[in-house]
């Protein structure tokens, strides 16, 4: 399932769109639906043969979980035999903004509103209209190697909805308090009003016998409400943020205000990191449009991954510490002879807890309310030099009505929110531990140990104690890991860069780019497609300067002549495709789910680059390192065939140093050949002007000394 990093990531993607569609006055008129059959539907199947159909008013197709299935086709608008007039046609719709929450995307399409839910496994694609027919539209879906959720037609594009299994959840309605309620939401809406829904929950909880893993419950069906988009990996992500056990039972995480702090800010940094960072990550795997990671930058999301699938940690000094003394006093008492509790030790285990990971949330500047006191204590606090706010939080409210306020934090004295500067040598590895709750599958990990039988949680509670999990052996493990699953398998692994839908980079001559969405498509038929795409002939120059990829000139590119009837994105010189700049976002302000008409959405804080023409790899940056690009690029055959010779400056050639069997060349080098002999009666002939050969190198001859 799609968790909050993931569905943060489709709604960006699909925000910059939009902005862009905006920008080059692209008519945003909904033309028609389509979608693939599912298999277990034999009318629908038929009707289909294969292949994406196009839905019509009288549709009864139907998507979603088992006996909860919904409507493609806006219901309210679909044709009945018994109805007097038609319905409404689609084309009085118009997508006039986006928003999100945690688990699903809205679009505003004027006077009807459309949620998607993704559930399982569903992406965001945006396929020209070429494109499309090209390849989507005339390709079988078993070939494809995804299927079409829904897909959205517009005059240029299509806004495609692919997914593996056809399990997602869409749902129309006149008005967005007509669409299913969404859940709590951290970042967008004020933290104030999450932390309240939070405390509601704990106090509700309070009733139950909450003797299951926190880590559990939260991703489970008692917090989907409350912790939306938390999943598998999320929630190993920010327990380990926040520095606590996941065999922590409930009661002890939420009955604790210092836990229960962490594990808040943890998420809140959690989300601020995705929504003003994954431009980075997703920029460069962008190509035509579509999003089309290659192996190497998909292994780039590793080190956005703190803990889940990774084989080793770094921490710092001091976390390092922490965790060698919570080792320790875990191996003492699970060879002693007598059973501790963690509620009753003498000498409390501290967690390990490194406040730098949530830095941005404990900063006033990012949002008004922190929860530092709680986490810390007030006198802790006041020792690290901040201020004790005058009015309390919800959740320090809530503590207070319970009497729980002087429970003790499980930390040690901190000289100072961020670490020291520490050079990376000193910096700890940590190997990682996966572990498996008996009888289910979900995995858990971690670097701390499970607790031993000997160290149970509550004195006063004979029949509480720890849930009992199972460590997964090493070579098991050695699977599970990120970067196995993406080098030795076809099978994804977490991240907004894992899809079935993601597209092919296929190469061309000179490091070119061009993209596959057929996953049966050979190399020369990719090539072969796009190359003779008349659309790709009109295009914009642009010229990119600054160390930070800002651009100079005109921001919008040219598109094919209204008469081709498509527009398809440029490959030229340019060295990125739909791209943002870094601009931060400041979405936490807002007190509803992101406005969806056009005035009102924040797009003017989605800066972005506007499509470049294409070199090979991204300008240098903070993560990606960029390739140098060929010296001859503006010669290269593709981009001839693609270009105006007015639509690209006139670079100088630079003379060719290496071997190449590039025919471009060598019909240049017979060419200058014959100007140069035209032009040099009054001077010797040079050999080294003969013949074309002379463009590879001269081999060297080399002597053995004696």
């Amino acid at each position: 399932m799609p968790e909050i990093r993931e569905c943060i990531a489709h709604f960006l993607f699909l925000l910059w769109f939009h902005e862009y569609c905006l920008k080059n006055h692209l008519d945003l008129t909904l033309l028609g639906l389509w979608a693939d059959a599912p298999d277990n539907n034999p009318g629908e199947k038929k009707l289909a043969n294969g292949s994406v159909y196009r839905l019509q008013a009288t549709s009864t197709a139907a998507r979603g979980a088992n006996r909860a299935q919904t409507p493609l086709w806006p219901p309210m608008w679909r044709k009945t035999a018994s109805q007097d007039n038609d319905p409404p046609a689609l084309n009085q719709l118009k997508l006039q903004g986006v928003s999100c929450t945690n688990r699903a995307i809205i679009m505003d399409m004027g006077e009807l509103k459309f949620q998607l839910a993704y559930l399982t496994h569903t992406s965001i694609q945006i396929f020209t209209r070429s494109l499309w027919e090209g390849t989507v539209q005339s390709s079988l879906k078993k070939t494809r190697g995804y299927c079409i959720g829904i897909a959205f037609e517009f005059q240029t594009h299509f806004i495609a909805f692919v997914t593996l299994d056809q399990v997602f959840q869409p749902n129309w309605a006149k008005t967005l308090d007509d669409l299913p309620p969404p859940p709590a939401d951290v970042y967008k809406k004020p933290y104030v009003k999450f932390l309240s829904i939070v405390a509601d929950w704990i106090k509700s909880r309070t009733k139950s016998k909450r003797n299951g893993l926190a880590c559990e419950v939260i991703r489970g069906p008692a917090g989907n409400k409350v912790w939306g988009g938390v999943g598998v990996y999320t929630v190993s992500e920010i327990f380990f943020i926040a520095g606590l056990s996941p065999f922590l039972l409930e009661q002890e995480v939420f009955d604790c205000p210092s836990r229960t702090a962490r594990l808040c800010e943890a998420l809140w940094s959690y989300a601020h990191k995705s929504y003003n960072e994954l431009k980075t990550l997703m920029q460069p795997c962008i190509v035509q449009g579509v999003l089309a990671p290659t192996v190497k930058q998909r292994l780039g999301y590793k080190d956005w991954l703190h803990i889940y699938g990774k084989d080793l940690v770094l921490l710092s000094p001091r976390m390092a510490e922490l965790h060698k003394k919570y080792k320790h006093s875990i191996l003492v008492i699970s060879t002693g002879t007598k059973t501790e509790f963690r509620d009753k030790l003498t000498q409390p285990i501290y967690d390990v807890f490194e406040p730098g990971f949530i830095q941005d949330a404990l900063n006033e500047s990012n949002k008004p309310t922190n929860l530092g006191p709680l986490i810390f204590g007030k006198e802790h606090w006041r020792n690290l030099g901040r201020e004790v706010p005058q009015s309390d939080d919800p959740l320090t409210q809530m503590f207070c009505q319970r009497g729980l306020l002087e429970t003790p934090t499980f930390l040690p004295e901190y000289d100072s929110l961020i670490p020291p500067k520490t050079d990376h040598r000193r910096l700890q590895r940590v190997k990682t531990k996966v572990y498996r709750i008996a009888g289910k599958g979900k995995q858990i990990w971690c670097i701390t140990p499970a607790f031993p039988e000997k160290l149970q949680p509550f004195h006063h509670s004979s029949q509480t104690k720890n849930v009992s999990v199972e460590e997964v052996s090493q070579s098991n493990r050695a699977m599970m890991l990120f970067e196995h699953i993406v080098k030795k398998t076809n099978r994804v692994a977490i991240g907004p860069l894992e899809y079935c839908g993601n597209g092919s980079v296929i190469r061309t001559t000179h490091k070119g780019k061009l993209v596959s969405v057929d996953r049966c498509a050979t190399r020369q038929d990719v090539i072969s497609r796009q190359s003779s795409d008349a659309s790709l002939r009109s295009l914009a120059s642009i010229s990119r300067s600054g160390d930070h990829g800002s651009l100079d000139g005109d921001s919008d590119s040219d598109f094919a002549s209204e008469e081709e009837e498509t527009h398809q994105i440029s490959l030229s010189s340019g060295p990125r495709l739909w791209g943002f700049r870094q601009v931060p976002l400041d979405l936490s302000s807002s007190t509803d789910a992101l406005p969806l008409d056009q005035e009102s959405t924040p797009l003017s804080e989605f800066e972005h680059e506007p499509l470049p023409s294409s070199e090979p790899e991204p300008l240098p940056s903070s993560d990606f390192e960029s390739l140098p690009s060929s010296d001859h690029e503006s010669s290269s055959g593709i981009a001839d065939s693609l270009c105006d010779s007015d639509s690209q400056p006139i670079r100088k050639r630079q003379k060719c140093t290496h071997l190449t069997s590039d025919r471009l060349l060598t019909q240049i080098g017979l060419q200058q050949q014959a100007d140069d002999q035209s032009s040099s009666s009054s001077r010797p002939s040079r050999s080294s002007q003969a013949t074309p050969k002379q463009y590879a190198r001269m081999k060297r001859s080399y002597t053995k000394r004696k």
